[in-house]
């Protein structure tokens, strides 16, 4: 027979461990995020958005999405079981933020929203070159669902879309950016980018 303090003591890790997998990653206000240190002459960085519609009629319940995760992947470096791709960041206001990337061509092949993971090929065109130094930004992207049968509401399968939209601009991303900069060594390719575009930082 089990003594009753072990098994208490049992009961409360299994606890412990079963609300920890139930818990949400908590992303980063937006304004109070600094960006990483860049960590050499040469590193890029990919940015962009993605939400829910802006438009009311698509989205009357004003609902914000919950980007969980988006991995981007150097074309040229060999898929290995395990890769979950370049390290990034998810403000709460669902920008994202991918730095320190060498010069070379990268795919976003897939996101997370909520618990439910979408798979991205390659023929849609989420490829993009990042010069060495550059700030890439890939636009602000909305992810619409629709009307979904019984199996798809069983989490087999899920009908959506992800299109490009005009805001928040790169400009609007930037100035974003160049206040989460300070000390990052970020901040004169921030600012060159913003000067390209016709704003003084």
């Amino acid at each position: 027979m089990v003594p009753i303090k072990p098994l208490a003591a049992l009961a409360s890790c299994l606890a412990i461990a079963l609300s920890m997998a139930g818990c949400e990653t908590v992303k980063p206000e937006a304004n109070s995020w600094r960006l990483p240190k860049k960590e050499g002459t040469d590193t890029g960085m990919i940015i962009g958005r993605l939400e829910y519609p802006s438009d009311p009629a698509l989205n009357p319940d004003k609902l914000v999405l919950n980007l969980r995760n988006v991995e981007f992947r150097n074309e040229a470096q060999a898929v290995r079981f395990g890769n979950v791709g370049e390290e990034s960041y998810i403000m709460d206001n669902n920008y994202f933020v991918v730095p320190n990337l060498k010069p070379g061509t990268y795919r976003l092949v897939s996101f997370r929203v909520g618990q439910l993971f979408h798979g991205l090929h390659r023929e849609e065109g989420f490829t993009y070159e990042v010069k060495p130094g550059q700030i890439k930004y890939i636009g602000s992207l909305e992810y619409s669902q629709y009307q979904q049968s019984l199996l798809q509401k069983m989490g087999k399968t899920l009908n959506y879309s992800v299109t490009r939209v005009q805001h928040p601009t790169e400009l609007d991303m930037l100035q974003w950016l160049n206040k989460a900069s300070t000390g990052s060594g970020w901040e004169p390719a921030i600012r060159k980018r913003m000067l390209e575009l016709g704003r003084r930082p």
